[in-house]
């Protein structure tokens, strides 16, 4: 089968889950944060600032190097992105990609002081910025050297605010350190802090203990953990984003030796028991089941750090959909966009689907239909369902009788397209009872039952109302009368076979 091109949003040749790529409507703008923040450049080839929160090619300004930090003012949160309005002015950036997933910038706490370290290791590598990739890259990203117990003046120190281990700006103006290096205290604090008034300041700015090792290489193996932050426990639902899925393991770390064998794939919803923080900017999350621990991003000193999970809200209700393409929509048995998870195949153009579960990622919304499997409203930035649709409940007792003299034929669902015309017949001036309405591009629709047990659709223009006084339909004036006769019945049935392919 000729495979069909879904434009953007696509990885590997296969469609991947895209992300909000915009925070400039006026309902973002009303949920705007204002404050101080700051954050630091974490991508190998920096940013550009947007001129709007848009994600476009259009920028504004020169590009934001690896280990830059930047003042914010302003947050907006779309799906798994942040966007952040900066404090110069100068536009706008954004924390997680939302076509790839990549980390960009975290939020950092930079203090200002002075403090005395003293080098635990022989060889720790001064660098020219708080860059990550510097710091991946050791002795080759380094400009000099401090030796074994060498005693150093720090004056600034800057901590992601979610994990552990800090870059140190030494006085001497040779430049930045990490206080843990390849899954080792680097350098150890000797004396309170001081700033330059004599006041005393924060003096847990940096980490006392490692979280988790920096990778050594991609094909490296990370070392376990020694500390974890405190547990967070509760009750919060997760949806795996990365397309290979993810390993559980036995304990919260990153050791390939503590995977169980068990894993979860792309798509699929979780419950998480409870949260600990690690280290890079991962957090790890016990799972209720599969059994183990997972984490939620790769670690931000990875080369590949982005986004594996993110936390989502489950909504539990009634929502009505109308499927919009020609090839309708497969069913699949988990919220992505993967061959592999389609169980069966799904609505076809202009049917009418009833969802009792929602979830959010990125800018999809995918819903659970009743009775059956998992269909999505938006795929590679192309329109697949439209709603919620507002049907109306007809009052009880509601009843109406067929126009046409040559009868109706029932439709399986509120729309002209030909798959949709059923074989079940009712005559002109048969009794029916309407039990909701619907009004789709212009068109009335209503639900209609038959005692018996027949159920269909049909539009109201081929109905009469019955008066609430249940008068027979053949003493009504004729003036309200209105027959269709055989061939306007078939020529409202226009509309060509759809393909069987399917999204």
């Amino acid at each position: 089968m000729k495979r069909l091109n879904t434009g953007i949003g696509e990885l590997g040749g296969a469609p991947r889950l895209g992300g909000i790529t915009k925070a400039n409507t006026d309902q973002d703008a009303d949920g705007e944060e204002s404050g101080n923040w700051r954050y630091l450049v974490v991508d190998s080839a920096g940013i550009r600032p947007r001129e709007d929160a848009v994600y476009t090619k259009a920028s504004k300004g020169s590009r934001l190097k690896d280990g830059t930090i930047v003042e914010v003012e302003r947050r907006r949160k779309t799906g798994w992105t942040r966007w952040l309005g900066m404090k110069s002015g100068d536009g706008w950036l954004f924390d997680v990609s939302p076509k790839d997933k990549k980390v960009r910038l975290v939020e950092v706490e930079v203090c200002e002081g002075e403090w005395q370290y003293e080098s635990c290791e022989s060889k720790i590598p001064v660098m020219a910025a708080p860059s990550q990739q510097l710091a991946l890259k050791g002795a080759k990203g380094a400009s000099s050297f401090l030796d074994l117990r060498e005693l150093v003046t720090v004056v600034e120190i800057v901590r992601p605010v979610i994990g552990k281990g800090s870059f140190l700006r030494l006085s001497d103006g040779r430049g930045w350190c990490l206080d843990f290096a390849g899954g080792k205290q680097a350098l150890r604090r000797r004396t309170a802090p001081v700033d330059t008034t004599g006041e005393l300041v924060v003096s847990d700015c940096s980490s006392t203990d490692i979280d988790a090792p920096l990778p050594q290489g991609a094909a490296e193996v990370f070392a376990e953990n020694s500390d974890l932050g405190l547990p967070v426990f509760g009750n919060w639902d997760f949806l795996v984003l990365d397309p290979k899925g993810i390993s559980v393991r036995g304990q919260p770390a990153y050791d390939q030796a503590d995977k169980t064998g068990k894993r979860i794939e792309e798509g699929e919803v979780v419950t998480v028991l409870e949260k600990r923080q690690g280290g890079c900017g991962a957090t790890f999350l016990r799972l209720a089941s599969p059994q183990g621990w997972v984490f939620d991003r790769q670690p931000c000193f990875g080369l590949q750090g982005r986004l594996r999970m993110m936390e989502v809200e489950v909504e539990k209700g009634l929502w009505h959909y109308r499927v919009v393409p020609e090839i309708g929509v497969a069913f699949r048995n988990r919220c992505c966009f993967s061959e592999g998870s389609k169980c069966g195949k799904g609505p076809l153009k202009g049917a009418l689907v009833t969802a009792t579960q929602r979830i959010k990622a990125g800018e999809t919304t995918f819903v659970q239909v009743k009775d059956a499997g998992w269909v999505f409203d938006i795929k590679a930035g192309k329109r697949i369902l439209e709603g919620p649709v507002h049907i109306e409940d007809a009052p009880a007792g509601t009843m109406a009788a067929v126009r046409p003299d040559s009868g109706l034929y029932l439709s399986n669902g509120p729309t002209l397209n030909k798959w949709a015309q059923s074989k079940n017949l009712l005559l002109q001036g048969a009794k029916i009872v309407v039990t909701s309405f619907v009004e789709l591009e212009g068109t009335r629709w209503a639900n209609i039952s038959k005692p018996g047990g027949t159920v269909g659709w049909a539009m109201t223009e081929m109905l009469l109302m019955l008066p609430r006084d249940g008068r027979d339909p053949s003493k009504i004036e004729s003036s309200q009368s209105r027959t269709y006769g055989a061939d306007q019945v078939r020529m409202a049935w226009h509309a060509p076979n759809p393909s069987t392919v399917v999204c």
